[in-house]
């Protein structure tokens, strides 16, 4: 079994784990994110989700990548985080509006990846997901964006009592796995599917 393969059957075993809980995440290693070195600035486009109208805030991670979020959403706190998410699959940063149902994961992973590798770890999802009976895999491709390439997963998979609608993205920086993952409950994939694509679309490397 290749690295790859192991790599993407453990992220398997976190995915179940997660989705019990009402949350998903990707990663299985160390993280390297600094909170401290996040920098947050209001944005001005406004953005229509069900029958409200958001904002959003750009975030620049590590001074390395920046993304749009909503601006409402905050960070989730430790003790939420160690509560939801297992030690070895807990991002490095997730923002969260009120309810704690919403949720963007970001994880700077040590796992090795380059851009030709890229198209390995969507073989291997489409492998896991693509025929099963319970996960709904809904988009599986690489796509460049903003001058990089990544890796673009969109699945629904099950929870306890719910569905949960998962937007998922993954690039290099370093030759080192970076994941942003968007999540809801399917009964808010309607509202929200959109504006996780903005959140997705907005991902780009910053120049240093």
């Amino acid at each position: 079994m290749n690295k790859t393969v192991k790599i993407l059957l453990s992220i398997l075993i976190i995915i179940v784990v997660a989705v019990a809980a009402y949350f998903i995440t990707y990663s299985v290693t160390t993280y390297f994110l600094d909170k401290q070195n996040v920098q947050e600035q209001h944005n001005i486009a406004e953005y229509t989700v069900g029958d409200q109208k958001i904002h959003t805030m750009i975030c620049e991670i590590n001074n390395e990548f920046e993304l749009e979020v909503p601006d409402t959403f905050t960070k989730m706190d430790e003790e939420t985080l160690e509560a939801k998410y297992p030690l070895e699959s807990r991002p490095g940063l997730v923002y969260t509006n009120d309810e704690a149902n919403i949720n963007v994961a970001i994880s700077i992973t040590t796992n090795e990846m380059t851009d030709d590798q890229i198209e390995q770890y969507l073989e291997v999802y489409r492998g896991l997901f693509g025929e099963s009976e319970t996960i709904d895999l809904i988009r599986c491709e690489t796509v460049e964006q903003n001058g990089m390439k990544t890796g673009r997963v969109e699945m629904i998979t099950p929870a306890v009592d719910t569905n949960i609608y998962n937007n998922m993205c993954f690039f290099q920086i370093d030759n080192k796995q970076v994941i942003v993952s968007f999540n809801c409950k399917e009964s808010q994939m309607e509202d929200w599917k959109d504006m996780s694509n903005v959140i997705i679309n907005s991902i780009k490397l910053m120049e240093n």
